[in-house]
């Protein structure tokens, strides 16, 4: 039978050696019963010391939660819950992030007992030591995305009265590694399209270059999406890799959904393709899995984006050029529109970043020599007026 602490009131001592008690914060309106929270603690001085800052919350009206509730419970809660709202590729990454590091390291901790001195140590723990497969640690950026998923669990804690305050608020998460853009010149990009001439996707990675769209966007397109005696392409879905396979879905943003015009380069190498598609079909007959996809496998097939970048790979390693990204050609795509003069907003558009400021983030590298580029450009105007106002008032 617990023994109750003596001098100590609610506290009890229980069988397993830990140390309880409990508090009335009210009684619920509905019911009429009381409404009670439970401490429990390894000693009596600390669920004293839970019973003590329970009152105290209660006295200046702040929310009082069960110290039953682990912070891995709610982050499960909160993922079922909430983070269902998000994109597929979103709640898949927040839920292998929970289920992989956060919750084994801090599900444990009562939710009210959760400090900012735990999740400093988790961070830290993870960029030390936190690699699952291999030997190392986590990168910042992967670490800092933990923190994102825990500061957005605990807010909404405390929307939902189960706590006072978001401890995450003072943590100091690490901050994403930022690596300077460098992406391909006009020289190298000349030597990875002759390689890539002759090459069954030769049109994917020359549209890559020429319209600044994403992996996932073109290998979504349809022919329908395509205008070609207008030199256009919409752009309203994506193809990514989910855990449960290829699945094409929405763009991201609204901002995503656009419109973009063709190079003329473009224009000829989609026909060129679509022919070779064509005789696809021909071969194939009724085994082509016909789906409008203007990039697809020999039958018919999306693509595997990882394919995709395997064989880009081998191009430029046959073009003797550095490893690069795919992604690295969307910014040579808007690095060329920068550097000759275009407005950041009209990149904007046609990269579909939500917002002109994302842009001039990502390309901030660039804006010194174009601020000065644009102040030499006026200064012949500056100068003419200048002069002529001079010479009207007879100064010499």
């Amino acid at each position: 039978m617990a023994k109750r602490g003596n001098g100590e009131g609610s506290i009890v001592h229980r069988k397993d050696g830990r140390w309880m008690a409990q508090v009335t914060i009210g009684r619920d309106p509905a019911t009429g019963k009381l409404i009670r929270r439970t401490f429990y603690g390894k000693t009596r001085q600390a669920v004293a010391s839970k019973v003590a800052q329970a009152a105290a919350d209660l006295k200046q009206g702040r929310p009082i939660a069960e110290s039953k509730t682990s912070f891995g419970d709610w982050l499960m809660h909160w993922l079922d819950l909430y983070a269902r709202r998000k994109s597929v590729g979103t709640f898949e990454t927040y839920e292998s992030s929970i289920k992989t590091y956060i919750v084994p390291a801090l599900g444990h901790i009562p939710l009210r007992d959760l400090r900012p001195r735990d999740l400093q140590q988790f961070y830290s723990n993870m960029l030390a030591f936190g690699a699952v497969r291999r030997a190392g640690g986590l990168s910042p950026g992967t670490v800092h995305l933990m923190h994102v998923i825990i500061h957005a669990a605990l807010r909404q804690a405390v929307r939902d009265d189960l706590l006072s305050r978001n401890v995450a608020d003072a943590a100091i998460p690490p901050q994403p590694l930022r690596h300077e853009l460098t992406p391909p010149s006009l020289a190298e990009m000349e030597q990875l399209l002759s390689v890539a001439r002759d090459h069954r996707l030769y049109g994917l990675y020359l549209l890559y270059w020429t319209t600044g769209a994403r992996r996932g966007e073109l290998l979504g397109l349809r022919w329908a999406d395509l205008d070609l005696q207008s030199g256009m392409m919409y752009l309203k879905r994506q193809l990514n890799r989910r855990s449960a396979g290829l699945k094409f879905g929405e763009l991201k943003t609204a901002h995503s959904r656009r419109s973009v015009p063709l190079a003329a380069v473009a224009v000829e190498a989609l026909h060129e393709h679509r022919t070779g598609q064509d005789q696809e079909k021909r071969l194939l007959g009724e085994a082509y899995i016909d789906e409008d996809l203007v990039f697809a496998t020999p039958d018919g097939k999306p693509l595997d984006p990882a394919n995709v970048l395997r064989g880009f790979k081998l191009l430029l390693k046959k073009a003797g050029l550095p490893p690069r990204r795919l992604h690295d050609l969307r910014h040579a795509f808007a690095t060329l529109l920068l550097q000759r003069g275009e407005n950041p907003k009209v990149v904007q558009a046609l990269l579909g970043h939500s917002s002109v400021v994302t842009t001039l983030q990502i390309y901030d590298h660039l804006m010194p020599g174009l601020t000065e580029k644009a102040v030499d450009q006026l200064n012949e105007t500056f100068t003419a007026i200048a002069s002529k106002g001079k010479s009207e008032t007879g100064l010499q």
